[in-house]
């Protein structure tokens, strides 16, 4: 999972695929980012979560520093 944020969105790759732009959307705490395909992800901090229409349970992922 790949994460590019930017006002009011992100983009988000998985396993190297395509890229699909993500609006972001309300949220108690963290902030939440969804899409027309069924893709959500919500991040807090340094731990993400990120769930599909398809996926029967969330996946947790945590942050990696990738030098540039």
């Amino acid at each position: 999972l790949k994460v590019d944020y930017f006002p009011k969105g992100a983009e988000v790759s998985v396993n190297g695929g395509r890229t699909r732009a993500m609006k972001e959307t309300a949220s108690a705490s963290g902030a939440a980012y969804e899409n027309g395909f069924g893709w959500r992800l919500h991040t807090k901090g340094s731990e993400a979560i990120w769930n599909t229409a398809v996926r029967s349970a969330p996946e947790i992922c945590r942050q990696v520093a990738v030098p540039r």
